[in-house]
């Protein structure tokens, strides 16, 4: 899996690290009926045993379970913005056809 985080990502990564042992953890969340759709989020979090650990760079690793692993692809873009946040990417939908 290749992460890349944009100049603003990796900034607020390196100025956000809680020092409580916290990780970034990357999530998705699925919502939805008939159709699913998952969002990818960027939050701090405990670190579990069965992580996916990818370096990032700048002594920073990202953390995901296998769930998360699957919906995020290949290949992820991190980038952050002071209105939205920490943007990850595109979301998933599948919604139901007729």
């Amino acid at each position: 899996m290749n992460i890349v985080l944009t100049d603003a990502a990796r900034r607020q990564l390196l100025v956000s690290s809680p020092d409580d042992g916290r990780v970034p953890r990357i999530d998705a969340e699925m919502t939805g009926g008939c159709g699913v759709s998952v969002r990818l989020s960027l939050v701090w979090d405990e670190p579990r045993r069965m992580d996916i650990t990818i370096p990032v760079g700048d002594h920073v690793s990202l953390h995901l379970d296998r769930f998360t692993k699957r919906y995020a692809g290949e290949h992820l873009l991190v980038d952050y913005n002071e209105t939205d946040g920490f943007v990850l990417g595109e979301a998933f939908d599948s919604s139901c056809t007729t």
